[in-house]
């Protein structure tokens, strides 16, 4: 029996096959040698125009070495860059304005207070000049009058008279006490001062010894006594001359030492920063004023006016002293030094015996100089009294000259007319240079009492601007709490 083969298993379905492309018709390939080309590619033509699409171009601008940063601001904000008072807060904008006005103010008040207060000093110290000025022209003129009795008394032969030399020790004496407090009262002058103390010393020696010479009729006696007077004019005078320039120019320069653009500078200047603060408020606040610092401007504007004004009057006062009384004080002073001197002068000429040429040369100088400082102070009675004393020694020149020389001593010693018309000259000055020096020291004074009241008044005024600058500022920032 065959063996029976399995039957084989069906065979899976297959999807159907596409239709087939048909069928290329196959290359003939050439039998034979093959042969090879070279085919040369020609360059690009040159382009002799940009085309149109490449026309448009890109500008890009250099970079900047330093760019500036970017600042964004927010609206209704100030675009001031770097500024931190627009950047910081409101409560701290007020409290900084609060400081700084509030600082500036007081800074204002203390300059404006010193200003004062160091004019008011001044002033005193121009009183103090003003009478160590008439002190040492008092010991110039006691000096030409102890002069003129020592050389007046030695005309007259033997003792000489006793009220005479009386009247001689208490003009030296005088003169002695006034050069101890002078040097008292200005220690700038203490060196001029040793100089004419030395003088008067000295003086007083040369003119015992040419008393005793007379008293006993030596001749010698009046070449000391020559010697003694041309020494104390060629050194005590100058020194004393020189030391009331130099008080005239300290109390000239003491009286105007207040500083009237100081005072309007420092004022300037505090106003403009309360202008400052009261901007920069309103631009935060969006309010057009702060009635605290409208009030403190007005308060600092008034005190400005208060002390500068004050000033500028004291100024003016002082430059009418200076035209008025104290040249009156001064012109008078120097008138009565000449008229002493100048009767020493006519003393010493009789004294020459005929030889006094010099003497009567400086005489007319110095009765030029005398009438010319009466002019001056506008004292016409001054003026026609030393004029009679003029007319007095014109006719003791005329005796001299003519031979009577003992009628010419007469008339200039005791009772003479000499003697009589300038003692009547010294006692019409004396009381009108009193007077005046009294009115001098008594304006000067009473700036000092004008310039107390301004600065009293200028602190209150600066104490009001502070407080209303608190005030003002105070009521924004409690805005914030």
């Amino acid at each position: 029996m065959s063996q029976q083969q399995p039957s084989a298993r069906p065979a899976p379905r297959r999807a159907a096959a596409a239709p087939s492309a048909p069928a290329s018709p196959t290359p003939s390939v050439p039998t034979g040698p093959v042969r090879t080309t070279t085919r040369t590619i020609p360059p690009p033509p040159a382009m002799t125009s940009v085309p149109d699409y490449l026309q448009q171009r890109v500008a890009f601008p250099s970079r900047p070495e330093t760019v500036p940063p970017r600042v964004i601001t927010e609206p209704g904000r100030t675009r001031g860059v770097g500024s931190r008072l627009q950047t910081m807060s409101s409560p701290r904008l007020v409290v900084t304005l609060m400081t700084l006005c509030t600082t500036v103010v007081v800074l204002f008040g203390l300059a404006v207070a010193t200003v004062l207060v160091q004019t008011a000093g001044a002033m005193q110290r121009a009183g103090h000049n003003a009478e160590q000025l008439v002190r040492v022209q008092n010991i110039e003129s006691q000096l030409l009058r102890a002069d003129a009795l020592a050389t007046n008394a030695f005309l007259v032969a033997g003792l000489e008279d006793a009220g005479s030399r009386r009247q001689f020790d208490e003009a030296l004496t005088d003169a002695s006490a006034l050069l101890v407090e002078a040097g008292r009262a200005q220690p700038a002058d203490q060196e001029a001062l040793q100089v004419v103390a030395a003088e008067v010393t000295r003086y007083a020696a040369s003119a015992a010894q040419a008393r005793a010479n007379n008293r006993q009729g030596f001749p010698v006696g009046a070449s000391y006594l020559g010697q003694a007077s041309t020494r104390l004019r060629e050194t005590a005078v100058p020194a004393l001359d020189a030391m009331a320039g130099a008080n005239t120019g300290r109390l000239v320069a003491e009286a105007r030492s207040g500083s009237v653009l100081l005072v309007v500078a420092a004022g300037t200047s505090t106003l403009l920063v309360l202008a400052v603060a009261g901007v920069l408020l309103a631009r935060r606040f969006h309010r057009t004023f702060n009635l605290g610092l409208v009030a403190a401007a007005v308060l600092v504007l008034v005190a400005t006016a208060v002390a500068a004004g004050t000033l500028a009057a004291v100024s003016s006062r002082v430059d009418e002293l200076e035209r008025a009384e104290l040249s009156t004080v001064r012109h008078l002073s120097a008138a009565r030094a000449g008229a002493f001197d100048a009767k020493a002068l006519e003393s010493l000429t009789l004294v020459a015996r005929g030889s006094g040429g010099a003497f009567e040369e400086t005489w007319r100088q110095q009765a030029d100089a005398v009438a010319d400082d009466l002019e001056q102070a506008g004292t016409p009675e001054l003026a026609a009294a030393w004029q009679r004393h003029v007319e007095a020694h014109t006719e003791i020149r005329a005796l001299d000259d003519s031979g009577d020389w003992e009628a010419a001593v007469q008339a200039a010693t005791a009772d003479g007319p000499s003697n009589r018309t300038a003692q009547e000259f010294q006692d019409r000055l004396a009381p009108v240079l009193g007077d005046d020096v009294v009115q001098v020291v008594d304006r000067l004074g009473g700036q000092t009492l004008g310039l107390g009241i301004a600065a009293a008044l200028t602190g209150l005024l600066v104490l009001g601007a502070g407080t209303a600058v608190l005030a003002g500022l105070e009521q924004r920032r409690r805005e914030f709490l």
